[in-house]
Formats: C-alpha cells, structure tokens, sequence
C-alpha cells in the first residue's frame, strides 16, 4: 500500500483492450494516453491486464492470473475473480470504467457509467440485457464516485439507482484531433472512389439498435426523396443483427436505391467522410453521450439529431435537434439543410467551434481531479 509521501497506486481496468476497437476502449485510451503524459508526480498509474495483453500506452501492467485471468469485463465470471486481483494488486484506488462493479472492499474504487438506457427504455432491449442492468447496476451506488459522461446519464443514476447526487461527477468526453474539416480534393475524392459514394450524400454512422430509430429515419427519407430524389442516404457502420429491421422499412418504402449500406469504413477515412457529407443525419431516441455527433461537427458536417437524452448537451446550438418520434420534422430538418446552403454553412462553422470544447486533456484533467478528491478524504 501506499507509503508515505509516496505516490498513489492508481489501477485501471484495461481488459477491454484487444481485437475491435469500442466506444470505451477509445475512451480508455484517450483516458490513458492524456493521463501518461501529464505525468502527475502524486498518483502512479497501473493498468490491470489479461496475460500477454496489449496496451495503447507505455504504462506498468498489472497481469491477472489464475481462474478467469482472461475474462473480459461485463461478464458474471468478473464478478468473482476481479475482487481478488484488485486485492493481489495491493493498490490505493480502483477504477472500473463499466456500470457492473463487483464487490470491491481492498480499497477504494470508482466507476464509469455511459448510460443506463437498458433501465430507461427497457422495451428496446432483449430482456436478459434488462436483467443484467437491474442486476448489477445498482452496485454503483457503493462507489465512492461515478463518473458520467453526460448530465443525463448522471441524472438517470440519481432517479433510477438511487445513486447520491454528491457521488455523481460528470465529466465529457473528447474529440480526436483528427477530426477536423478536410477541405484537401484528393483526400475527398480518394474516400469517394474506395466506398463508392457520390457527390452529394446524407450519411448516417453507427450500429442498427432499435434506440438509433432508424426505421422512423427510412420513414423520413420517403418525403426527403420527393424532393431531392438523388440525394441518397449512406448508412455506415459494422453488419449487426438488427439490420434486417432496418433493410425491411427500406424495402416498405421502396427506397432500396436510395438508401444503401456502405460497411465499416476505416479510421483513417472517417473525417473525409464525414466533412464530405451533405447532412449528417443521428435521430437516436437515447445516448449517454453521442460521440459520433460530435466528431460529424468536428470534421463541419452540418448534423441533424435528437433533442432527447444527451444530445442537446452536447450539441448546443451547433446542430438542428428535433423530436425523433416525428417523422415529419425530421424530414423537414433534413430538406431544410439540402434546400438552403447558407444556412448548412452556418452549422458546419458552429460545428467545429462547439467541438473544440471537447477535449481528451480536459477529460484527463477532470478524472485526475476525481481520483485526488477521493485519495485526499
């Protein structure tokens, strides 16, 4: 443990690492990469690891071993096997980035939760993935923080979980710096040939899950097309199981040649992507906290979303919010933007602005500020 005048051990749990890159791995790297470089001379960074794990930064490791050292977080076996690794790791303060915490009594521990949208809107969810949030997520209340990327989501802990308000610290996430406005032809053009897109394009980046409502958003489309009938919209993501919800509304509203699938696109591609788009459409019903909206205005794509759950937060008044359940004001949004270019200019400079906000430093900053307030009590 710590000996005095000594830094504080602070363990991170880094599982999550290896194979596809996910919202929290990006997170947790960014988390890591910012905190290893502001190199604070009161706390020492570990990482908990599964054997022979990969991490994004040079930080010491801390291997797990034994019964379940390769099991990846969110899973029931964590339950019983990380409360002995923390305590073999003999460290002054845990930090678990997920809402599921095990009973952790060696030391101190904090949690990240994103969202709780399956205690929220559980209709959208299988009920096993219900009974898991109702299961475990209440153990956030026993740790000494949670950080919440989001008002909302930390609003939801306080009303559904019970969690204190005073335990609840929100802090944003960032934006990449290579999410910018790519203005360079060749970069554009050279995306447009890889994927197969045209010049003028709606474009919609993420998965197929019944809360990203995007069956109401093929419903839209059906008026946006009587208007701008070769104007396509691109969906962009990886194949999941709920697509075929989405490719039979497409087949309903005989947009099958208006409305295409593009695959997962590459990191290196995503900001011509986006900054080549006419409109970046994310009508999601919840999200803890919105990140591909965010880099869309990054990259000065003007974006047309939500005005539920986190998505005002976070876009201020550098994007057109609209009720997602109304199919007709979000067609509207979307012709509004193809019809008056003056005024897509305007969201893709506020884009940017209100983007530069949103910073991975000021998010390591923050979390170092939660990690003192707990050592120092």
């Amino acid at each position: 443990m710590q000996e005095k005048n000594a830094p504080a051990r602070l363990l991170v749990d880094t599982r999550i690492f290896g194979g596809r890159v996910t919202g929290v791995g990006r997170y947790l790297s960014n988390l890591l990469r910012e905190i290893h470089l502001l190199e604070p001379s009161d706390l020492k960074l570990h990482a908990l690891c599964s054997p022979g794990q990969d991490l994004p930064c040079k930080i010491p490791k801390i291997e797990m071993h034994g019964v379940g050292a390769h099991s990846k977080p969110l899973g029931l076996m964590q339950q019983f096997v990380l409360p002995r690794a923390v305590r073999n790791a003999q460290c002054d303060l845990f930090h678990y980035p997920y809402f599921d915490p095990p009973r952790i009594t060696s030391c101190p521990f904090i949690a990240t939760c994103y969202d709780i949208e399956p205690l929220r809107h559980p209709e959208l969810f299988p009920r096993r993935i219900v009974w898991y949030y109702k299961a475990l997520a209440p153990r956030l209340r026993a740790a000494e923080r949670v950080v919440v990327i989001s008002q909302n989501t930390g609003k939801d802990l306080i009303e559904l979980l019970g969690v204190h308000p005073d335990r609840v610290k929100v802090v944003y996430l960032g934006v990449d710096p290579h999410f910018h406005p790519i203005r360079e032809e060749d970069r554009v053009d050279a995306v447009r040939l890889r994927y197969g897109l045209p010049s003028r394009y709606l474009l919609y980046l993420g998965n197929t899950m019944p809360h990203k409502n995007l069956v109401r958003l093929v419903q839209a489309m059906a008026i946006v097309h009587k208007r701008f009938p070769s104007v396509p919209l691109l969906l962009a993501g990886r194949k999941d199981k709920y697509r075929p919800a989405v490719e039979q509304a497409i087949v309903v509203a005989n947009l099958s040649e208006t409305i295409r699938f593009i695959g997962d696109i590459a990191e290196e591609d995503l900001p011509a992507l986006l900054s080549s788009a006419a409109v970046f459409v994310y009508p999601s019903l919840y999200e803890g906290f919105g990140l591909p909206v965010l880099e869309a205005m990054a990259c000065g794509a003007p974006v047309v979303t939500s005005n539920r759950s986190s998505l005002p937060e976070i876009v201020g008044n550098a994007a057109i919010s609209v009720d997602p359940y109304d199919v007709s004001a979000l067609a509207e949004a979307i012709t509004h933007l193809l019809a008056n270019p003056a005024g897509a200019r305007r969201y893709s400079v506020l884009g940017p602005e209100r983007a530069k906000e949103f910073t991975w430093r000021r998010c390591a900053e923050e979390h170092l500020a939660v990690y003192r307030e707990v050592l120092n009590r």
